[in-house]
């Protein structure tokens, strides 16, 4: 049984991963704009800036639950339910974001 080859994926080919970067406001904003398949996994990263006060907030359940990142922080998660899109917003204008979404197949 030793040489039977393994029945289960060994690559994972299936699905997208975009990027998305850009300033947000005070008013939360959906990424991705427009709601498709599935987001699988999610990295969020606000970015170092000036002035270090700035803050970026992200929701993963519609924009009802902020957590915040501060300037050089990021949270990298696998996400449960298969959500399309996520929230995020500034504390202030011109917050920097970085958002890398892997999405499920079509």
């Amino acid at each position: 049984m030793a040489d039977l080859i393994p029945q289960f994926e060994t690559e994972d080919l299936q699905g997208t991963t975009t990027q998305y970067t850009g300033t947000v406001g005070t008013s939360a904003i959906s990424i991705p704009t427009v709601a498709g398949t599935g987001i699988a996994e999610c990295l969020i990263r606000c970015p170092t800036q000036s002035p270090n006060t700035r803050r970026l907030s992200y929701s993963f359940d519609g924009g009802t639950t902020f957590s915040i990142l501060s300037p050089g922080e990021y949270i990298g998660w696998s996400l449960k339910g298969s959500p399309t899109q996520i929230k995020i917003k500034g504390n202030v204008a011109s917050v920097d974001y970085e958002v890398i979404l892997n999405r499920e197949p079509a």
